[in-house]
């Protein structure tokens, strides 16, 4: 049985609406996405604090790479506050450019594990 993509919608401030999906993110928490009231998606920098500071992979992110992938999903990486931004509002997009940002990092530290012997 296919599950509704969006849990929950509810008022942040007078300026954001959180959006709490039922998609996961690498850490299996649900993707949680800031709306602005002009409709601009962003991940509030959450995809960068996971992967950089609480996994370690900073050498694994590259901020030009990381806007490369995505602007394939029609959304960009604003490396002056760390967040993935979609100006769009399209949430099927800003999903699937999250997890295709998170999967480049990961490929990346698997790849140089790999090459380097690591486990």
């Amino acid at each position: 049985m296919q599950k509704d993509l969006i849990r929950n919608i509810k008022p942040f401030d007078n300026n954001y609406t959180v959006i709490t999906t039922n998609a996961i993110d690498c850490l299996h928490d649900s993707i949680e996405i800031l709306e602005t009231k002009e409709g601009m998606l962003s991940d509030d920098g959450y995809t960068f604090n996971n992967l950089v500071n609480l996994m370690g992979l900073r050498q694994e992110w590259q901020d030009n790479e990381i806007d490369e992938v995505c602007q394939r999903y029609e959304c960009s990486f604003n490396k002056d506050d760390s967040e993935v931004i979609c100006k769009d509002g399209n949430v099927i997009y800003f999903i699937q450019c999250l997890t295709a940002v998170e999967a480049h990092v990961l490929a990346k530290k698997l790849r140089w594990d790999i090459l380097n012997g690591y486990n």
